[in-house]
């Protein structure tokens, strides 16, 4: 998948002070889909105002890759104006590196506009932002999925923490990435809470890593060696139901990576059409039906009965190097790829 200028009239094409108005990397799931309705409303908004915004949206195709931006060109703006007014990308991306932070987060380049109050799944001192400038639109959880043929006698896992449990010496899957890195979801909250003693246990459980797509296709029929799969929400729907899996909502919660909305406190009057589209309940349809987890209060979460999610929390964000602890996990266990 790669990021492409889209709509037609709109390349090349920008508000008055040539500046872009909006940047997306929207989660492969819901690409096309979130595309088309984007169209539709630059379509319709173009015929009531005679107005275009200038947008770089994901495309399933690379026509036009040579005119394309893309989240990682942010790394190398040096000013405020070299970023858009919006941007959709997920947490533990630009935004969360040391810094950015200091130089535009701190600094209070980015309002608030979403408010996590009354949202009872989660836990308002990981997803709260002391400088109110990530708007969490969306979550991405990862879930357990079991293979019961393979599980054997063992106690299915009910917590994250169980995971590091010697029982599971060698039978843990993570999900590969489009990257072909190992995702450090489980690895970032196992070192969050334990540190190395933490990793140490989890290395010595881990079996390799895999396609989420194909784990949901083989998870049941006992013949990978692996009993426990991490898997995104959205693809374990396939497992879901079948004899010999069980989809496990962990106890701490299931954990996610936000999705989260950027926005410039100078951005144009006239782009707040766009930020309603946004925050519409069209788009957090999109996010439920595709097993995200929304946070318009309006949607249906399909999260079980008392669930949570669990998020490494903007403070720790704040007050730590990601890049420098997502590179030592990656490094550390990309040697599962795959195996």
């Amino acid at each position: 998948m790669s990021s492409t200028l889209i709509g037609e009239g709109i390349a090349g094409q920008s508000d008055r002070k040539g500046r872009t108005n909006f940047l997306a990397d929207i989660p492969c799931p819901m690409k096309r889909r979130f595309r088309d309705a984007y169209e539709a409303f630059e379509t319709q908004h173009f015929k009531e105002t005679g107005q275009r915004f200038c947008s770089f949206l994901p495309s399933v195709s690379p026509d036009h890759a040579e005119k394309t931006m893309t989240i990682q060109d942010l790394n190398s703006a040096k000013t405020i104006d070299d970023i858009p007014d919006m941007v959709i990308c997920y947490a533990l991306d630009v935004f969360s590196r040391r810094d950015f932070i200091e130089k535009y987060i701190r600094r209070g380049y980015f309002e608030k506009a979403l408010d996590t109050e009354g949202l009872s799944f989660i836990n308002r001192d990981e997803f709260d932002d002391p400088y109110g400038s990530f708007n969490s639109i969306g979550f991405f959880p990862q879930i357990v999925l079991v293979d019961k043929k393979q599980l054997g006698n063992r106690p299915v896992p009910a917590s994250l923490e169980s995971l590091m449990d010697p029982v599971y010496e060698k039978s843990i899957v993570l999900p590969s990435l489009e990257t072909d890195d190992v995702s450090t979801m489980l690895l970032h909250h196992i070192y969050q809470n334990y540190g190395e003693a933490g990793l140490d246990r989890i290395e010595k459980n881990i079996r390799g890593s895999m396609e989420s797509t194909e784990a949901a296709k083989i998870a049941g029929k006992g013949n990978s060696g692996a009993a426990v799969y991490l898997v995104p929400w959205v693809f374990a729907q396939e497992a879901a139901g079948q004899e010999h899996t069980e989809i496990v909502w962990p106890s701490e919660g299931a954990l996610v990576e936000p999705m989260i909305l950027m926005i410039k406190k100078d951005r144009h009057k006239e782009t707040d059409a766009l930020l309603n589209f946004l925050l519409s309940p069209e788009v957090s349809q999109m996010f439920a039906e595709n097993f995200f987890i929304s946070v318009d209060p309006g949607a249906d979460t399909r999260i079980p009965a008392g669930g949570k999610i669990k998020w490494l929390g903007w403070n720790y964000i704040y007050n730590n190097d990601i890049t420098a602890i997502q590179k030592m996990l990656t490094e550390r266990f990309n040697k599962f790829l795959h195996s």
